[in-house]
């Protein structure tokens, strides 16, 4: 599975909310800007991210690109990882993050999904 480029709000809908998807999906949304240095510094982290959670779909954003999407979703700032479950907004991740502590918080906001829908 790669990192799927989004730049208009249908591909992000179609992205998220795509019926052949199985219940349970997980996607995550990274949201950046080439001119972004800290952007620039997480994008190797994100790929490794994908890598160690190859079951999650990833999509990328260009805020620069796409200036309204990123509102539509709350972020404020760049870099930022939103996390969706059954197309569900559940988190938000931003800044310029090490990649175990990501993964302990990507880890962890899906965790509290199952926890909560048992």
């Amino acid at each position: 599975m790669t990192i799927t480029n989004l730049a208009e709000p249908h591909e992000v809908t179609r992205f998220l909310y795509d019926a052949d998807k199985p219940e349970g999906q997980r996607a995550i949304l990274y949201f950046s800007a080439s001119w972004c240095r800290p952007c620039q510094n997480m994008q190797g982290i994100v790929e490794q991210l994908h890598r160690h959670a190859n079951e999650i779909a990833f999509g990328r954003i260009d805020v620069a690109q796409a200036p309204t999407v990123a509102p539509a979703f709350g972020i404020k700032s760049a870099p930022s990882l939103a996390l969706f479950e059954d197309a569900r907004l559940i988190a938000i991740i931003a800044g310029e993050i090490p990649l175990q502590r990501l993964l302990h918080r990507v880890a962890t906001a899906f965790a509290g999904v199952t926890a909560s829908t048992r």
